[in-house]
């Protein structure tokens, strides 16, 4: 019933609980009538949100573990190319390719830091 929608129920206390209810068509005496069955889920509620809760912690951990690794990876492949023109370059060029390659490796930090909290 309401396939999607989240019922609730009110007890006899005044309290309200989450419920599912199944309607059943059947046949007596004086023509078909509808059995409704009414069942609490509320614990059952609360496990699948915790599904759902685990499930997207995970995903969000995997996407950040191959972003941090793909990005990691090739902004450390450009420090590594910059050292290298580093030491073929003028010492003013050099000084400034220092500063990049220290930015680069503060950028690579902060994405470890956000990620996987320092590692």
């Amino acid at each position: 019933m309401g396939v999607g929608v989240d019922l609730w129920a009110r007890r006899a206390d005044g309290s309200e609980v989450a419920v599912d209810i199944s309607l059943s068509p059947v046949t007596f005496g004086h023509g078909p009538r509808i059995v409704a069955i009414v069942r609490e889920v509320t614990e059952h509620r609360h496990e699948e949100q915790e599904t759902r809760r685990r499930l997207i912690l995970a995903d969000e951990e995997r996407i950040g573990a191959l972003l941090q690794e793909r990005i990691t990876t090739r902004l450390s492949a450009a420090g590594l190319a910059l050292e290298a023109a580093m030491n073929r370059a003028s010492p003013e060029v050099a000084h400034r390719l220092r500063d990049v390659i220290d930015e680069l490796d503060a950028v690579l930090l902060e994405i470890r830091t956000a990620v996987f909290g320092g590692q």
